[in-house]
């Protein structure tokens, strides 16, 4: 009887260190998880980000303005990425839902975002600023050799520029980030990299333009101009002042 009771008792203490590890294996764990890296969009729209989408949704994670996505044709959103298979698939926001352009404008801004190209069609915009005329494009250029921006300016003439191969091709994640600004030493400026930031290529613009009188209307993410590219995009953000810290 006392080896039986010496058992029970080493059992029941064996039990209590099991159950011990495991609470505080649980314990450590939710403390991992609530001191992870934090996301793409977890600081908000704050300094100068006027617009943030992962897109895990049709709302916007931040937006100094509109915050509802708004489908166009059949674009779908999986994985937490924007996800395009036509020549109409995408999503729209209004940039003014107040008095004047609240998500992106043509004077001043930048943009970016991830990309990964499955098929590649030559001027398929990716992402595209409509004004009440002209407006701000980021388009495919060529059979899979250039990533081209253009800036449409109050007097009807366009800031054009085109990125070199450089291997940014299809089945990369690819990053993108574009600036503009009616005046400086650098005008208008694109770049794409490899979506950890390296093997970058850019392009570049010194000439001045006018787009005080272009109000903002509508900002398209993905396939809105027939041309039937595919492709998936996510990690978008817009800014109201050129990122000197994105380049030189």
């Amino acid at each position: 009887m006392r080896k039986i009771l010496i058992s029970c008792i080493t059992l029941l203490l064996l039990c209590t260190a099991i159950e011990t590890h495991a609470l505080s294996s649980a314990i450590q764990a939710v403390v991992g998880v609530n001191t992870a890296t934090a996301g793409f969009c977890d600081a908000g729209c704050t300094g100068g980000v006027t617009f943030c989408w992962t897109p895990d949704s049709t709302t916007s994670d931040c937006s100094a303005g509109d915050t509802s996505a708004t489908l166009v044709g059949s674009g779908a959103l999986s994985g937490g990425k924007l996800v395009t298979d036509d020549g109409s698939s995408a999503y729209s926001f209004d940039t003014q839902v107040g008095a004047s352009p609240e998500i992106v404008v043509p004077e001043t801004g930048a943009v970016e975002f991830k990309i990964n190209i499955t098929t590649w069609v030559n001027t398929a915009r990716i992402f595209k600023l409509v004004c009440n005329s002209g407006g701000i494009a980021i388009y495919l250029s060529g059979a899979a050799d250039a990533i081209d921006f253009t800036v449409s300016a109050n007097d009807g003439s366009a800031l054009s520029l085109a990125t070199a191969n450089s291997n940014k091709t299809t089945s990369a994640d690819l990053r993108i980030r574009a600036m503009w600004r009616e005046s400086g030493a650098t005008t208008t400026w694109i770049e794409v990299c490899n979506a950890d930031g390296s093997t970058c290529t850019t392009a570049t613009d010194t000439d001045a333009y006018d787009a005080t009188s272009k109000d903002g209307e509508y900002v398209v993410m993905g396939n809105n101009d027939g041309a039937a590219s595919a492709y998936s995009m996510w990690d978008i953000k817009t800014y109201s002042a050129w990122q000197t810290g994105w380049h030189e």
